[in-house]
């Protein structure tokens, strides 16, 4: 177990020249323990932690940064207690592990490549406030058999879903402007649009 203590803002890493501290223990860590106090989470920061099974987001995190769980592919389940607004770009790419995730109701943003390569991954619902389906959102998912929409998504940028060869069912909303270039490229068990 990683334990993490403090209070307010955890500073931000790269996979370049600022990895986390405890990075080179990476492999050892199955769960993490996040105090009540912390507002922010680092970019990158369980990044390749490929043995992490579960955590739990403490309530007072707004935001799942850049890369947050890239390479986390143990990660099973995630669960959030907070009011979640934004998932970041890359969070929890090849999170092969992970069969279901619940987006809050609250979140607004998702970021390009957010869940590219969980090839896990089964069943997604974007919540209301979502209105861009950002670029390879969903990139070689597998698994992906159905997306429901509970919004007004506007746009859906070029390759969101591209490999996604189980994908069989999205109901596309009566408010949607634009689909990019290779939205379902190679998504050919897809049915029903």
């Amino acid at each position: 177990t990683l334990i993490i203590e403090g209070n307010g803002n955890m500073i931000d890493y790269n996979t370049d020249d600022n990895l986390p501290p405890w990075y080179d223990y990476r492999t050892l860590i199955q769960d993490v323990e996040l105090p009540d106090d912390i507002t922010s989470l680092g970019t990158f920061a369980f990044y390749q932690c490929s043995n992490l099974q579960t955590i739990l987001i403490p309530f007072k995190i707004t935001d799942i940064p850049v890369g947050l769980f890239k390479d986390c592919t143990s990660l099973e389940s995630i669960d959030f207690l907070c009011n979640l607004k934004s998932i970041g770009s890359g969070s929890f790419s090849y999170c092969t592990n992970l069969i279901n995730i619940t987006i809050p109701d609250a979140v607004e943003s998702i970021g390009s490549s957010a869940f590219s390569y969980c090839t896990s991954l089964i069943n997604i619902t974007i919540p209301a406030k979502v209105t861009t389906i950002t670029s390879y959102l969903f990139q070689e998912c597998e698994e992906l058999i159905s997306v429901e929409f509970f919004g007004k998504v506007t746009t859906i940028e070029a390759n969101a879903f591209i490999g996604c060869i189980r994908l069989k069912i999205i109901e596309l909303p009566d408010s949607i402007e634009s689909i990019g270039d290779g939205t379902f490229y190679e998504c050919i068990s897809l049915k029903t649009i």
